[in-house]
Parts: structure tokens; C-alpha cells; sequence
């Protein structure tokens, strides 16, 4: 981008940085809300397989909650997982069964009984459904973008104002070069455990990384 041009500007609701599964079930449910909302990732594609394999029951209750296309699509495309058993080695130099667990209600305690079975199927397969939802509400994720820099408004009657854009966003589409600041309401740090988002704003990560 050459010093004399001016670079775009738009304003947004809600701005999501980071598209994987965190983002796009925030980004589905807010458009399903009649919410304006944008998403962007760094990545030029979303996973085709790997990171995480799979759904606990109550993660599928919350997408139930939106809507049983997203539930129905998961237990059509996923392995049902209703019992499981763990070993390992035992006293006399054999395996014994550690933990046992099946999907009968007899065997769960009422805190963690669910309709819903555990699902296994691939980070990026689940992204999919998140994502063809999305675009069935006109929404898509805007790819081989990257936020650049972050302003917050500092000004305490301003930050009263529910109307008031209060971060001022430069995206950075990377396979083109163009520049885009993004006024946004609410921005959304969805983009993992190295995350721009919380660097920028000095938030501590709690928890462990594995990343």
C-alpha cells in the first residue's frame, strides 16, 4: 500500500479475530441473533483434519440450543461413542480396568446425565457445519486476515455509550496487501492460545497451554 492511500473503513457490531471452533460458534450464533457481525483468520483455509476429535454432551446440548441442523448434521457425519473402559497396569504386572463409563443412565450420575452421546469427528469437519450455517445467513469467514493494530477508547462517558464503536481495528488481508480499519462495538479474541488479541491487551492467560 502506497503512503497516499487511504485505507478503507467500516463499522461493525462485533468483530471476531480467529475462526476456529470458538469464533465460528460465536459467529453463528450471534447472526443467528440478527447481530452485524464480521470474522476473520490468518488462515487461507479452514482444517481439514486434526487438533481436537470430538463433541462432549453438553457442548451438543449448547448447538442443539441454535438449532437441530447442527446437531442432526454431527451425529451424521460423527462416530457415536456410548462406552468406553480404561486400562492400566496393575499390581502383578498385568492391565485392570481403571475407569468405566457407558451411556446407560444407570451408570451416569444425574449432574452429567445428557440425551446426547459423546461425537467424535475431526476439528475441521465440525468447523464445516458452523460454517455452512454461517452461510446459509449470508455470513462467511474472512480469510488471510490479520489485525495489525488496536485502539480502545479510554474515555469513561463514551464507554457508557451501548452505541459507541469502541475499538478502532487495522485488518491486514495478507494474499493482497489491502488495509482495512474496522470500527466494532464488542471485539471477540478467538484466535487460540498464542492470541494477538490478548497480547495487545495485556490479558494474562490462565490455565495451561499445550499448544
Amino acid at each position: 500500500m502506497s503512503g497516499s492511500t487511504v485505507a478503507k473503513e467500516s463499522h461493525v457490531d462485533v468483530l471476531i479475530i480467529g475462526a476456529g471452533p470458538a469464533g465460528v460458534m460465536c459467529a453463528n450464533a450471534l447472526i443467528q441473533a440478527g447481530v452485524n457481525v464480521r470474522i476473520v483468520d490468518k488462515r487461507p483455509e479452514g482444517l481439514k483434519a486434526g487438533q481436537a476429535d470430538g463433541c462432549q454432551p453438553r457442548s451438543l446440548e449448547i448447538m442443539h440450543s441454535y438449532g437441530s441442523s447442527l446437531t442432526d448434521k454431527m451425529f451424521r457425519r460423527g462416530e457415536h461413542l456410548h462406552k468406553s473402559t480404561f486400562y492400566n497396569p496393575g499390581p502383578n504386572g498385568g492391565i485392570e480396568n481403571d475407569e468405566h463409563w457407558s451411556g446407560k443412565r444407570s451408570d451416569l450420575t444425574l449432574a452429567i446425565w445428557s440425551e446426547f452421546c459423546i461425537i467424535t469427528l475431526h476439528q475441521g469437519a465440525i468447523e464445516d457445519i458452523f460454517l455452512e450455517a454461517m452461510a446459509e445467513k449470508g455470513l462467511t469467514v474472512e480469510r488471510s486476515t490479520i489485525p495489525t493494530a488496536i485502539e480502545i477508547l479510554r474515555d469513561p462517558q463514551r464507554l457508557q455509550d451501548p452505541g459507541e464503536h469502541i475499538a478502532k481495528m487495522t485488518l491486514k488481508n495478507l494474499e493482497s496487501d489491502d488495509v482495512e480499519v474496522v470500527h466494532t462495538k464488542f471485539l471477540l479474541g478467538s484466535d487460540g492460545a498464542h492470541s494477538w488479541v490478548r497480547k495487545m491487551l495485556s490479558i494474562h492467560m490462565e490455565g495451561d497451554n499445550t499448544g
